[in-house]
């Protein structure tokens, strides 16, 4: 997660966390740039944290 905070710009990071399954209505534009990082992180990993999921 440290290294994407560091290597990407938070556009960067929240294009990659939509890409990914981000759920839009949860407003990820007003998160910050770590929140993100680690939004992508447990995409990658499916860890899925409620806040992500479409169900």
């Amino acid at each position: 997660m440290n290294e994407l905070v560091r290597e990407h710009t938070k556009a960067d990071l929240l294009c990659m966390a939509c890409a990914g399954g981000l759920v839009n209505h949860h407003s990820p534009e007003k998160w910050r740039k770590d929140d993100i990082a680690t939004a992508v992180v447990d995409i990658e990993f499916g860890a899925g944290r409620p806040a992500l999921t479409t169900a």
